[in-house]
Protein backbone atom coordinates (compact mmCIF):
# COMPACT_ATOMS: atom_id res chain seq x y z
CA UNK A 1 0.00 0.00 0.00
CA UNK A 2 3.33 2.41 0.56
CA UNK A 3 3.58 2.05 -3.13
CA UNK A 4 0.03 2.30 -4.41
CA UNK A 5 0.80 5.48 -6.28
CA UNK A 6 -1.83 5.25 -9.68
CA UNK A 7 -4.71 6.34 -8.29
CA UNK A 8 -5.54 8.23 -11.23
CA UNK A 9 -5.60 5.10 -13.21
CA UNK A 10 -7.95 3.69 -10.66
CA UNK A 11 -5.94 2.07 -8.00
CA UNK A 12 -8.31 2.42 -4.29
CA UNK A 13 -5.85 2.24 -2.00
CA UNK A 14 -8.32 3.03 1.07
CA UNK A 15 -10.63 -0.10 -0.12
CA UNK A 16 -7.34 -2.22 -0.65
CA UNK A 17 -6.56 -1.47 3.05
CA UNK A 18 -9.96 -2.53 4.22
CA UNK A 19 -10.12 -5.07 2.98
CA UNK A 20 -10.86 -8.40 5.41
CA UNK A 21 -7.78 -10.99 5.91
CA UNK A 22 -4.75 -11.21 6.95
CA UNK A 23 -1.60 -9.34 5.86
CA UNK A 24 1.64 -10.98 5.39
CA UNK A 25 4.55 -8.56 4.59
CA UNK A 26 7.82 -8.76 3.22
CA UNK A 27 9.95 -7.81 6.22
CA UNK A 28 13.51 -7.79 5.00
CA UNK A 29 14.37 -5.46 1.80
CA UNK A 30 16.86 -7.21 -0.50
CA UNK A 31 17.23 -3.74 -2.24
CA UNK A 32 17.35 -1.10 0.75
CA UNK A 33 20.72 -0.25 2.08
CA UNK A 34 20.59 0.81 5.96
CA UNK A 35 21.52 4.59 5.39
CA UNK A 36 18.63 5.12 2.67
CA UNK A 37 16.10 3.01 5.01
CA UNK A 38 15.50 5.86 7.58
CA UNK A 39 14.87 7.79 5.06
CA UNK A 40 11.97 6.04 3.22
CA UNK A 41 10.77 5.13 6.80
CA UNK A 42 10.46 9.05 7.25
CA UNK A 43 8.36 9.47 4.26
CA UNK A 44 6.16 6.35 4.84
CA UNK A 45 5.56 7.15 8.18
CA UNK A 46 4.03 10.59 6.72
CA UNK A 47 1.36 8.75 5.22
CA UNK A 48 -1.83 8.46 7.38
CA UNK A 49 -3.63 5.70 5.67
CA UNK A 50 -1.53 2.79 5.52
CA UNK A 51 -1.31 -0.63 7.19
CA UNK A 52 1.68 -0.13 9.98
CA UNK A 53 4.75 -3.04 8.73
CA UNK A 54 8.26 -4.09 9.85
CA UNK A 55 10.80 -3.72 6.92
CA UNK A 56 14.44 -4.06 7.48
CA UNK A 57 16.90 -3.13 5.46
CA UNK A 58 20.47 -4.65 3.97
CA UNK A 59 23.48 -4.40 5.98
CA UNK A 60 24.89 -3.04 3.31
CA UNK A 61 25.41 1.04 4.21
CA UNK A 62 25.02 2.96 0.69
CA UNK A 63 24.85 6.36 0.98
CA UNK A 64 22.80 9.14 0.78
CA UNK A 65 23.79 12.43 -0.48
CA UNK A 66 22.26 16.20 -1.60
CA UNK A 67 23.62 17.42 -4.84
CA UNK A 68 22.76 20.97 -6.39
CA UNK A 69 22.87 19.40 -9.51
CA UNK A 70 23.45 16.31 -11.54
CA UNK A 71 26.35 17.87 -13.70
CA UNK A 72 28.26 17.19 -10.03
CA UNK A 73 27.94 13.25 -11.14
CA UNK A 74 29.71 10.93 -12.44
CA UNK A 75 28.42 8.46 -14.60
CA UNK A 76 30.70 6.32 -15.74
CA UNK A 77 30.03 3.22 -13.72
CA UNK A 78 27.39 0.96 -12.47
CA UNK A 79 23.13 1.34 -13.14
CA UNK A 80 21.30 4.82 -12.74
CA UNK A 81 17.82 5.81 -12.52
CA UNK A 82 17.42 9.25 -12.82
CA UNK A 83 13.69 10.22 -11.13
CA UNK A 84 11.68 12.96 -11.12
CA UNK A 85 8.10 14.04 -10.23
CA UNK A 86 6.93 15.22 -14.00
CA UNK A 87 9.14 14.36 -16.77
CA UNK A 88 10.43 17.98 -17.83
CA UNK A 89 12.32 18.44 -14.95
CA UNK A 90 14.81 15.60 -16.61
CA UNK A 91 15.38 17.48 -20.00
CA UNK A 92 18.57 19.34 -18.62
CA UNK A 93 20.15 15.72 -17.54
CA UNK A 94 19.64 14.51 -20.82
CA UNK A 95 21.33 17.62 -22.70
CA UNK A 96 24.36 17.26 -19.98
CA UNK A 97 24.50 13.00 -20.44
CA UNK A 98 24.43 13.80 -24.04
CA UNK A 99 26.96 16.14 -24.29
CA UNK A 100 29.58 14.10 -21.88
CA UNK A 101 28.86 11.30 -24.62
CA UNK A 102 26.86 8.79 -22.44
CA UNK A 103 24.11 6.23 -23.61
CA UNK A 104 21.10 6.07 -21.49
CA UNK A 105 17.34 5.70 -22.23
CA UNK A 106 14.91 8.91 -22.20
CA UNK A 107 11.14 8.76 -21.83
CA UNK A 108 11.44 4.66 -22.90
CA UNK A 109 13.67 5.39 -26.41
CA UNK A 110 17.12 5.17 -26.41
CA UNK A 111 19.26 8.56 -26.28
CA UNK A 112 20.55 7.56 -29.93
CA UNK A 113 17.93 6.37 -32.48
CA UNK A 114 18.35 2.38 -33.88
CA UNK A 115 18.20 4.13 -37.64
CA UNK A 116 21.23 6.41 -36.36
CA UNK A 117 22.92 3.37 -34.76
CA UNK A 118 22.55 0.87 -37.21
CA UNK A 119 23.32 4.07 -40.28
CA UNK A 120 27.03 4.30 -38.59
CA UNK A 121 27.93 1.30 -37.63
CA UNK A 122 26.79 0.08 -41.24
CA UNK A 123 28.86 2.66 -42.83
CA UNK A 124 32.13 2.28 -40.87
CA UNK A 125 31.93 -1.75 -41.91
CA UNK A 126 31.15 -1.15 -44.80
CA UNK A 127 34.61 0.90 -45.03
CA UNK A 128 36.12 -2.07 -43.54
CA UNK A 129 35.36 -4.35 -46.71
CA UNK A 130 32.40 -5.86 -44.24
CA UNK A 131 28.90 -6.43 -46.25
CA UNK A 132 25.53 -5.33 -44.81
CA UNK A 133 21.84 -5.73 -45.03
CA UNK A 134 19.91 -3.64 -47.96
CA UNK A 135 17.82 -2.28 -45.32
CA UNK A 136 21.28 -0.98 -43.53
CA UNK A 137 22.08 0.48 -46.44
CA UNK A 138 18.22 2.03 -46.97
CA UNK A 139 19.26 3.42 -43.81
CA UNK A 140 22.46 5.22 -44.70
CA UNK A 141 20.83 6.65 -47.92
CA UNK A 142 18.67 8.58 -45.85
CA UNK A 143 20.70 10.52 -44.20
CA UNK A 144 22.73 11.39 -47.79
CA UNK A 145 21.48 14.07 -50.22
CA UNK A 146 20.61 13.09 -53.69
CA UNK A 147 23.13 14.65 -56.11
CA UNK A 148 26.04 15.44 -54.17
CA UNK A 149 26.31 11.82 -52.19
CA UNK A 150 23.11 9.38 -54.23
CA UNK A 151 22.52 9.34 -58.07
CA UNK A 152 19.29 10.48 -58.68
CA UNK A 153 16.76 7.71 -59.11
CA UNK A 154 18.61 5.76 -56.30
CA UNK A 155 17.42 7.47 -53.04
CA UNK A 156 15.23 4.53 -51.78
CA UNK A 157 17.34 1.76 -53.37
CA UNK A 158 15.13 0.18 -55.83
CA UNK A 159 15.73 -3.35 -56.41
CA UNK A 160 17.50 -3.98 -53.08
CA UNK A 161 15.54 -6.31 -50.39
CA UNK A 162 16.26 -5.16 -46.60
CA UNK A 163 16.90 -8.87 -46.20
CA UNK A 164 20.02 -9.04 -49.31
CA UNK A 165 23.43 -8.07 -48.52
CA UNK A 166 25.78 -5.49 -50.28
CA UNK A 167 29.34 -3.63 -50.11
CA UNK A 168 30.31 -0.49 -50.54
CA UNK A 169 31.81 -1.07 -54.21
CA UNK A 170 28.69 -2.60 -54.96
CA UNK A 171 26.90 0.43 -53.99
CA UNK A 172 29.45 2.51 -56.06
CA UNK A 173 28.54 0.28 -58.70
CA UNK A 174 24.92 -0.65 -59.26
CA UNK A 175 23.33 1.62 -56.74
CA UNK A 176 24.04 4.85 -57.47
CA UNK A 177 26.12 5.83 -54.53
CA UNK A 178 28.71 8.72 -56.18
CA UNK A 179 32.53 8.11 -56.07
CA UNK A 180 33.94 10.82 -55.58
CA UNK A 181 32.19 13.57 -53.10
CA UNK A 182 32.47 17.14 -51.49
CA UNK A 183 33.15 17.07 -48.41
CA UNK A 184 30.99 19.69 -46.53
CA UNK A 185 32.31 22.67 -45.64
CA UNK A 186 35.69 22.44 -47.11
CA UNK A 187 37.05 22.62 -50.79
CA UNK A 188 38.65 19.01 -51.63
CA UNK A 189 37.16 15.93 -53.03
CA UNK A 190 36.99 13.02 -51.67
CA UNK A 191 37.10 8.72 -52.67
CA UNK A 192 33.17 8.13 -50.73
CA UNK A 193 35.50 5.17 -49.35
CA UNK A 194 37.69 7.46 -47.72
CA UNK A 195 34.90 9.22 -46.17
CA UNK A 196 34.23 8.64 -42.39
CA UNK A 197 30.53 7.98 -41.25
CA UNK A 198 29.78 12.15 -40.92
CA UNK A 199 31.44 13.15 -44.38
CA UNK A 200 29.14 10.59 -45.87
CA UNK A 201 26.31 11.10 -44.41
CA UNK A 202 26.10 14.46 -45.22
CA UNK A 203 22.47 15.39 -44.58
CA UNK A 204 22.90 14.15 -40.62
CA UNK A 205 21.91 17.00 -38.05
CA UNK A 206 24.91 18.85 -36.19
CA UNK A 207 23.19 17.74 -32.85
CA UNK A 208 23.51 14.51 -33.90
CA UNK A 209 26.66 14.69 -35.16
CA UNK A 210 28.26 16.45 -31.79
CA UNK A 211 26.48 13.44 -29.55
CA UNK A 212 27.49 10.75 -31.69
CA UNK A 213 31.39 12.05 -31.59
CA UNK A 214 30.71 12.21 -27.72
CA UNK A 215 29.65 8.45 -27.67
CA UNK A 216 32.35 7.32 -29.49
CA UNK A 217 35.01 9.57 -27.40
CA UNK A 218 33.56 7.89 -24.37
CA UNK A 219 33.68 4.68 -25.76
CA UNK A 220 30.23 3.71 -25.40
CA UNK A 221 28.84 1.17 -27.83
CA UNK A 222 25.57 2.09 -29.46
CA UNK A 223 24.59 -1.25 -29.82
CA UNK A 224 24.58 -1.46 -25.51
CA UNK A 225 22.06 -1.96 -23.27
CA UNK A 226 21.94 1.52 -21.59
CA UNK A 227 23.20 1.66 -17.77
CA UNK A 228 21.07 5.58 -17.79
CA UNK A 229 17.59 5.40 -17.20
CA UNK A 230 15.84 9.06 -17.11
CA UNK A 231 11.88 8.70 -16.19
CA UNK A 232 9.33 10.50 -14.23
CA UNK A 233 8.87 8.48 -10.41
CA UNK A 234 5.56 6.60 -11.54
CA UNK A 235 7.51 5.14 -15.00
CA UNK A 236 10.43 3.66 -12.74
CA UNK A 237 7.84 1.67 -9.79
CA UNK A 238 9.31 -1.70 -10.21
CA UNK A 239 13.00 -0.59 -11.15
CA UNK A 240 16.06 -0.22 -9.16
CA UNK A 241 19.47 0.68 -9.68
CA UNK A 242 22.67 0.94 -8.11
CA UNK A 243 22.52 5.05 -7.90
CA UNK A 244 19.40 7.15 -7.70
CA UNK A 245 19.26 10.83 -8.54
CA UNK A 246 15.97 11.80 -7.02
CA UNK A 247 14.89 15.53 -8.22
CA UNK A 248 12.82 16.79 -5.45
CA UNK A 249 10.92 19.70 -7.19
CA UNK A 250 7.16 19.78 -7.41
CA UNK A 251 4.71 20.34 -11.11
CA UNK A 252 2.50 23.16 -9.80
CA UNK A 253 -0.62 20.38 -10.65
CA UNK A 254 1.10 17.81 -8.46
CA UNK A 255 1.69 20.97 -5.54
CA UNK A 256 -1.94 21.56 -5.47
CA UNK A 257 -2.97 17.97 -5.52
CA UNK A 258 -0.94 17.16 -2.61
CA UNK A 259 -3.18 20.03 -0.78
CA UNK A 260 -6.37 17.75 -0.97
CA UNK A 261 -4.66 14.10 -0.88
CA UNK A 262 -1.37 14.52 0.38
CA UNK A 263 -0.62 10.66 0.92
CA UNK A 264 -0.63 9.74 -2.50
CA UNK A 265 2.61 12.31 -2.80
CA UNK A 266 4.13 10.99 -0.17
CA UNK A 267 3.95 7.69 -1.52
CA UNK A 268 5.30 8.93 -5.09
CA UNK A 269 8.65 9.47 -2.91
CA UNK A 270 8.58 6.74 -0.60
CA UNK A 271 8.72 4.63 -4.47
CA UNK A 272 11.78 7.53 -5.61
CA UNK A 273 13.49 6.35 -2.51
CA UNK A 274 13.11 3.15 -2.51
CA UNK A 275 14.76 2.35 -5.86
CA UNK A 276 18.10 2.45 -4.88
CA UNK A 277 20.15 -0.37 -4.23
CA UNK A 278 23.49 1.28 -3.19
CA UNK A 279 23.66 5.30 -3.55
CA UNK A 280 20.79 7.94 -3.26
CA UNK A 281 21.30 11.41 -4.49
CA UNK A 282 18.61 14.58 -3.98
CA UNK A 283 19.21 17.43 -6.49
CA UNK A 284 18.35 20.34 -4.58
CA UNK A 285 15.14 22.30 -6.10
CA UNK A 286 14.81 25.13 -8.19
CA UNK A 287 12.33 26.40 -6.11
CA UNK A 288 12.07 25.73 -2.01
CA UNK A 289 8.31 26.63 -1.98
CA UNK A 290 7.43 24.11 -4.91
CA UNK A 291 9.47 20.92 -3.92
CA UNK A 292 9.04 18.02 -1.47
CA UNK A 293 10.72 17.72 1.77
CA UNK A 294 12.91 14.98 2.41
Amino acid sequence: DDQAIYRWAGADVEHFIGLNGGYVGLEQSYRVPASVHPMAQRIAKRIHRRVPKTYMPRQDPGSVQRIPATDYLDFSGGSWLVLAQAGYFLANTAQDLKSRGFLFNHRGKRSISENLSEAVNGWEQMRKGQRITGKAARTIYSYMSVGDRIKRGFKKLPGLDDDETVSLDELIAHHGLIKFVHIVGTPRMEYIRNCIWHEAMDKLPSTDRAYITALLRRGEKFNAVPRITLSTIHGSKGGEADNVVLYTDLSPAAQKAAEQAPDDLHRVFYVGVTRTKQNLYLVEPENVDRSYSI
